[in-house]
């Protein structure tokens, strides 16, 4: 894993992985943004 400047790159095992990790990533920001009075974009 590396970082670049508010970026993230992150190699996976495999494409399953990194889906379901964007799925999780995804689901995590709708969860925070519910109640948010500045959601993350």
């Amino acid at each position: 894993m590396k970082t670049e400047g508010d970026g993230f790159m992150v190699a996976f095992g495999s494409a399953r992985k990194a889906v379901q990790c964007a799925v999780a990533i995804q689901r995590s920001f709708a969860k925070r943004n519910a109640d948010a009075d500045e959601p993350v974009l």
